[in-house]
């Protein structure tokens, strides 16, 4: 008798906006921009995170996502050593397009902004991937976001992995951290 296996991939969103109205709330921006920035210390980085969402941030949101045909594909090529992609997210994106994701998806609806990841790690078969936008990089209402794989500072760069809809208001009084889980089960 042949073992049956299923494998899968999922993805969830956390969405945690937090006010930095406050001196202490403003050093800790501070103190995560410098550490994204240099890019070397990232169980630092991560733990400024959580203090600064953990005291002054709003309740979590959460999202389930889908993986695109695009994003799943890089992985297969990974896997059978082609190395056109290094299969690395590096790019956390914001839009403004309310449109159903679709499995066909390549880009984001109307990309908006995009920064680098601000932490990558893993664990026990889960990718954990941050973004950090500081409050004064981004402000408005935001409908959809994105991870991209060998992406660059432009828009629509990069290999979509993950594409989810949201609905985030962001002022320029608050910070956004992007939680992003990837389960391979």
């Amino acid at each position: 008798m042949q073992a049956q296996e299923k494998t899968g991939l999922k993805g969830v969103w956390k969405i945690t906006l937090a006010d930095v109205v406050t001196s202490e709330a403003r050093r800790l921006q501070s103190m995560i921009e410098r550490l994204r920035e240099r890019g070397d210390d990232p169980k630092r980085l991560r733990y400024l995170i959580d203090q600064l969402n953990g005291k002054f941030g709003h309740a979590p949101i959460f999202v389930e996502n889908i993986i695109p045909t695009a994003g799943r594909s890089v992985l297969a090529q990974r896997l059978a050593n082609t190395t056109t992609y290094t299969g690395i997210i590096n790019k956390v994106a914001l839009g403004s397009n309310s449109t159903p994701v679709a499995n066909g998806d390549t880009i984001l609806g109307t990309e908006t902004y995009r920064n680098a990841a601000a932490s990558l790690t893993y664990a026990n078969n889960i990718a954990y991937i941050t973004g950090f936008f500081t409050a004064a990089e981004c402000n408005g209402t935001y409908a959809e976001a994105g991870l991209f794989i060998d992406g660059t500072a432009s828009a629509n760069t990069g290999q979509l992995f993950s594409h989810v809809l949201i609905a985030v208001t962001k002022s320029a009084a608050q910070t956004l951290t992007i939680d992003w889980t990837l389960t391979i089960s």
